[in-house]
């Protein structure tokens, strides 16, 4: 068997956890794969991502998991790609690319890490469904998450989704009115100059689920919430980040009422995000088998 490449696309990937794990892994599905990390900054244009899907039709290469740039592959090269999955439209994103009969596909994976990672939050926080969602960020991770609570999901009363960049505001606010909702969903803009999200998080009610799906706190510094009261009684606060500083969780951490806030890094989505890509690139059928062996091959290698 040709050992092939998957190609991992981020903006820091060599300080991925998944360096360490990813043969584990991919004994568990059975494949010969050696992992290649492509690094490309954010913001990069067009001629960068259409150099990306060219290198990735190679037959020398199996699939790829993207990370931070799905929602710039998507708006920058969708019509390069032979088949598309139907979430790519609804999402507006690029998460995972597979062959399927020598046809280069693009698919979604968010949609289904992170509703495993949040059905399990949840049910560790003993909450069927939050009153409401504030989602910190509208790239491909927190349209995924928007997505879970608003199409997927049938008790929470609202979204809001918070987006700094007012182009990319624009294109989401649009996008969410063609989706199939069960919540009412509302794209707003930060509230202060500097970006941050204080005043819409304080707004929430209690109980809710604030999410930072910005990646700040792991490819950039800081937090979307600076004040540590911002954060509604018994929130539920999750970071979809499981490395770099983890600044928004700091910051919930000082909030005198920590006590009474549910804390979760990304973690297990790090883990089902992997699982489900992985999956998908070699042809398997999702099975919740696959994710519970990553899991357990994960904690043996990271005390998890």
């Amino acid at each position: 068997m040709t050992t092939e490449d998957f190609v991992f696309v981020g903006v820091t990937t060599s300080s991925s956890a998944v360096t360490q794990i990813f043969s584990d892994w991919c004994s568990i599905l059975r494949v010969d794969w050696r992992l290649q990390l492509v690094d490309i900054p954010i913001g990069a244009d067009a001629v960068r991502f259409s150099a990306l899907v060219d290198e990735l039709r190679s037959d020398r290469v199996a699939g790829s998991l993207i990370t931070s740039h799905k929602a710039a592959l998507f708006e920058q090269c969708w019509s390069q790609f032979d088949l598309l999955e139907p979430e790519c439209f609804g999402l507006r994103e690029i998460g995972v690319v597979y062959r399927r009969e020598g046809r280069l596909c693009g698919g979604v994976g968010d949609i289904r890490s992170c509703g495993l990672a949040m059905a399990e939050i949840l049910t560790e926080g003993q909450v069927a469904s939050p009153p409401e969602a504030v989602i910190l960020g509208a790239g491909g991770a927190g349209l995924a998450a928007a997505w879970n609570l608003a199409v997927l999901g049938e008790t929470v009363e609202r979204v809001t989704i918070v987006e700094a960049d007012q182009a990319r505001r624009h294109l989401v606010a649009d996008l969410v009115l063609t989706w199939p909702r069960r919540a009412s969903v509302r794209v707003v803009g930060t509230t202060t100059e500097s970006g941050l999200a204080d005043d819409t998080v304080r707004s929430a009610k209690p109980g809710s689920l604030i999410v930072n799906a910005t990646g700040m706190g792991k490819d950039r510094v800081g937090s979307p919430v600076k004040d540590a009261g911002s954060f509604p009684a018994n929130a539920i606060v999750w970071d979809f980040n499981y490395r770099g500083s983890l600044d928004f969780l700091e910051v919930a951490r000082q909030t005198s009422r920590e006590s009474d806030l549910h804390l979760h890094d990304g973690w297990d989505y790090f883990t089902a995000g992997w699982a489900v890509v992985m999956s998908k690139v070699a042809g398997e059928p999702w099975s919740d088998d696959v994710l519970v062996a990553f899991r357990e091959a994960a904690s043996r290698v990271f005390n998890k």
